[in-house]
């Protein structure tokens, strides 16, 4: 599920210039997921783009990496799940 945008509004202060997020893609009743880069407005530097999920951070590929895995258990899963109608 994707939140809509003005779901959540988080006043960041001067660093609003630097933190730059996706809007937040709920996972759970708990998780949050959001793509996050920081950009130095003085010098132009840039950290990121990196996958935040809940409190952790992940490159690109990591998070990539996850999603592959967590639908490679879905799809075992499902071939080793009686069907229910």
């Amino acid at each position: 599920m994707v939140d809509q945008p003005g779901s959540i509004r988080v006043a960041l202060g001067h660093w609003q210039d630097w933190v730059h997020t996706s809007w937040p893609l709920s996972l759970d009743d708990h998780t949050v997921a959001n793509l996050c880069l920081s950009i130095d407005p003085t010098m132009g530097g840039q950290d990121g783009p990196f996958v935040m999920t809940g409190t952790a951070e992940y490159s690109l590929a990591q998070a990539g990496r996850i999603g592959a895995a967590q639908i490679g258990l879905a799809d075992l899963g499902t071939a080793v799940a009686p069907a229910t109608g």
